[in-house]
């Protein structure tokens, strides 16, 4: 039962909320890339970590999850300075969607820095986790595949637990394809 669990989701944009939530579910938008344009919100990223920082530590953040390259780089930032378990997740090939120009070299420096700074990388795919240690130095031992499920296969994702109750804090844009829905009734 989520009765034991405070959920708080921090989204790193302005957002349309694409699902109808529970009324104990605190929203929570990040500030700091008001200020930046968006071809330099890279330069974002510690102001953002450590307003996220500021949140974790309001609420008492025992977990703090991530599913996009952005906000995985602010949930791994902001837990240097805390403790409790970062898990992120890699939902994309980082190798070919970061190939190219000077942005590309610099996102996959920051995959290399950050990402072995997490308590637990989830991938989508055993492909995706090869990409991770073969090409970004990533210890097989941080990573865990969990396929994306299909309508069919829903009684096989299993939920990680690290304690029986706590706070449980994501990061992202609330939009369907995000699937938080599925996320809350684990």
């Amino acid at each position: 039962s989520n009765n034991d669990f405070e959920v708080t989701i921090v989204t790193l944009e302005d957002f349309n909320v694409a699902y109808d939530l529970d009324e104990k579910i605190n929203l929570i938008k990040l500030r700091s890339l008001d200020y930046f344009p968006k071809w330099a919100s890279i330069l974002a990223l510690p102001l953002l970590a450590f307003e996220f920082l500021f949140i974790k530590k309001k609420i008492g953040c025992d977990l703090s999850m991530s599913f996009l390259v952005r906000s995985n780089f602010v949930n791994i930032l902001s837990n240097i300075f805390s403790t409790g378990n970062a898990i992120i997740s890699e939902r994309n090939n980082s190798l070919l969607q970061y190939r190219c120009r000077l942005s590309g070299g610099v996102m996959r420096l920051l995959i290399r820095s950050l990402y072995p700074k997490a308590s637990k990388i989830i991938c989508i795919s055993k492909g995706f986790e090869s990409v991770l240690t073969k090409n970004f130095n990533i210890p097989a031992n941080k990573l865990v595949t969990i396929h994306n499920p299909q309508k069919s296969q829903c009684s096989l994702v299993k939920r990680f637990s690290f304690r029986d109750q706590g706070n449980f804090l994501n990061i992202g844009r609330l939009i369907n394809q995000k699937n938080h829905e599925s996320l809350i009734r684990i």
